[in-house]
């Protein structure tokens, strides 16, 4: 047995335990991503909130998100110190945040992320000539598990999104992802929909997906001027 088949058992086991310990269902089979009217709810934990919003910001770096508060401005690189938003919830709600570094499998691109990030599957070397065709989805996935219980999700941003999961959002309001020498088009999109779908009261679940950390980073790198704007506008957004 090599380490990821141990790996593998150790979280097989873990969620065995989570099943019998935490729900009282006889057969783990029965257990249910959402209720519906035909859950018992003896296997089912009540949801701790009704709606979620997931914003992705593409290729933000650990290093780009943390905050060095010894750190003098007048030191930092163009990509040091420009998101302290993420800092201030930590500190403000230690409870409720969270920041962890993450090491991605090649290959990184769109496609294979979204893929393994929905699936739960490695993306491969083979998937990579799929980014500039992304094709549906179609094996068990996190999209259409939440469309299947009945809940609405509204999509902004990236349209890479809208080639893997065809028909299954509410709305969605997608941009070209492919220019990388547009840092704007994409971001801004999300932007001019998101405050106007968050008012709405027909959806669960909102993603929006920034796009131009990314090709800022594909055109100018990391040490640039452009990057440290990028990272500011969308410290301001978020917060």
């Amino acid at each position: 047995m090599n380490v990821k088949d141990l790996v593998h058992l150790k979280m097989l086991s873990f969620n065995y335990i989570l099943l019998n310990f935490f729900f009282s269902c006889k057969d783990s089979n029965e257990f249910q991503l959402f209720p519906n009217e035909n859950t018992d709810p003896k296997c089912w934990i009540k949801p701790s909130f009704k709606r979620v919003v997931i914003l992705i910001v593409d290729a933000l770096r650990y290093d780009f998100a943390t905050y060095n508060k010894s750190l003098p401005s007048s030191q930092a690189l163009p990509y040091q110190n420009k998101m302290p938003v993420f800092n201030e919830m930590l500190e403000d709600n230690p409870r409720q945040s969270r920041l962890y570094p993450f090491i991605a499998d090649a290959p990184t691109t769109t496609m294979q992320r979204l893929k393994g990030l929905t699936t739960g599957s490695l993306p491969t070397f083979i998937d990579a000539s799929n980014n500039f065709a992304s094709e549906e989805i179609i094996e068990d996935n996190l999209i259409d598990q939440i469309v299947k219980h009945g809940k609405h999700m509204i999509m902004l941003g990236d349209d890479t999104w809208g080639s893997l999961f065809p028909g299954r959002f509410l709305r969605q309001h997608l941009y070209p992802s492919f220019n990388v020498m547009d840092l704007h088009t994409v971001d801004n999109g999300v932007l001019d929909h998101l405050q106007n779908e968050l008012s709405g009261s027909d959806w669960d679940v909102i993603v929006g997906h920034f796009l131009g950390v990314d090709h800022c980073g594909h055109r100018y790198g990391p040490n640039h001027a452009e990057m440290a704007n990028k990272l500011m506008q969308l410290n301001e957004e978020i917060r």
